[in-house]
């Protein structure tokens, strides 16, 4: 749901002091800049997913229903599509390899093909939401009705007689930020449906800088291009739910990564530290 528009919030300059940051619990050592996701990273918004795939059969009818009930299957482990595979819906071809080895290609159905160079587009089923989309994708519902199944799960999330589940967790993650780390907020969700949900959160004075519509990986790319004309990347940490858009890009500067993996697609080796949410992090100090 990339969209251009972005809203960036600026309480301070970025400063070179690198020696400011005091470590706060289950962050690691050292770190003077965080970039942080927010849907499926600062908050925890999997609940919402069930509304989603409801909200899809409502707008697509007889296709959302194929596409809710593929995302659940593979959400359960039971399709032939694996979890952390890409989906090119250009050429309907799965990469079960996912994105390490994303030459291996099969059909939906699970029956192998020949190996082929990586697609250039492709949906990453990292996440529910990534998943969802890939589903939608193979169903061949229309970009707009796709987009109107999401506008009507975000208007459930901000609406104050919905219960809203990841709220407690954000606004601890947010008053444990480690004190005089320059933050960011990166998000890849459009401004009129970020900018609500983080209003309920209640979390938005937390951050230096707010972006949504941000457009990752190759705007996180552009934050970073900034960022580390200031702090050198082993003080800078990127912390996200999805390793192609926030843990790929971090890695591959020396950036300090932190993994959300609820679904357990990240191996040993995709970041430098892998929790099953921030919570895990804050509770054990597995930084």
């Amino acid at each position: 749901m990339a969209s251009p528009n972005r809203r960036a919030k600026v309480v301070r300059p970025v400063t070179q002091d690198h020696d400011r940051a005091t470590t706060g619990r289950g962050w690691p050592d050292g770190i003077t800049a965080l970039v942080l996701d927010l849907d499926g990273t600062l908050h925890e918004d999997e609940g919402f997913l069930e509304t989603h795939l409801d909200c899809l059969v409502e707008v697509a009818g007889e296709a959302g229903a194929r596409a809710a009930d593929d995302a659940r299957t593979i959400l359960a482990g039971e399709h032939s599509v694996p979890l952390g595979a890409l989906y090119d819906d250009a050429r309907d071809e799965v990469r079960p390899g996912g994105l390490n080895a994303p030459e291996e290609v099969a059909t939906w159905e699970g029956e192998p093909r020949p190996s082929a160079p990586p697609p250039e587009d492709f949906v990453y089923l990292g996440d529910g939401w990534q998943i969802a989309r890939a589903a939608i994708r193979r169903a061949g519902i229309s970009r707009a009705s796709e987009a109107e199944a999401f506008r009507r799960v975000r208007a459930n999330m901000v609406d104050p007689s919905v219960d809203l589940p990841g709220q407690a967790l954000a606004r601890r993650v947010a008053d444990s930020l480690p004190p005089g780390t320059y933050r960011v907020l990166l998000s890849n969700t459009p401004d009129e449906l970020a900018a609500p949900l983080l209003e309920r959160l209640g979390i938005g004075d937390a951050f230096d800088e707010v972006h949504f519509g941000a457009g990752k990986p190759e705007g996180l790319d552009k934050v970073l291009d900034r960022l580390l004309t200031d702090y050198p990347p082993e003080r800078v940490a990127v912390v996200g739910d999805n390793l192609r858009n926030d843990i790929a890009p971090a890695r591959a500067r020396g950036c300090v990564t932190i993994a959300v993996d609820p679904l357990g697609v990240a191996g040993p080796d995709d970041a430098d530290h892998v929790v099953s949410s921030l919570a895990e992090l804050l509770d054990s100090g597995a930084c």
